[in-house]
């Protein structure tokens, strides 16, 4: 799956994001998980037609999720490639809503 290093850096990620929005928790109300899953099973319509076409049959997904006091979801994810586990795409959800997406290098297929 995804290394030690790679792994800080992605949460490090999550926590600066949701900090400069005035957010913070404690990482024992944080759910953290990984996962593979093939690009059938997400939804990825943020993504250009372009930027679909070239992702490989399946994706990493690193995910991040607490509950804020007013009842509030963040939901967070690291998208990597399977094979390189380079950094590809880092989306957070304040319930439905995308507040943020920051696109990292990508190697594609």
């Amino acid at each position: 799956m995804i290394n030690n290093e790679k792994a800080f850096e992605m949460l490090a990620w999550y926590t600066k994001v949701l900090n400069d929005r005035g957010v913070s928790f404690e990482m024992d109300e944080l759910t953290i998980e990984a996962v593979e899953l093939g690009i059938e099973e997400v939804d990825l319509n943020f993504l250009s037609e372009e930027e679909f076409k070239r992702l490989p049959d399946s994706l990493l997904f690193e995910t991040y999720c607490f509950e804020n006091e007013d009842g509030s979801y963040y939901f967070g994810y690291a998208i990597l490639h399977p094979e390189t586990k380079m950094d590809w795409i880092g989306v957070i959800r304040k319930d439905d809503e995308a507040i943020e997406i920051t696109y990292f290098p990508f190697q594609p297929k």
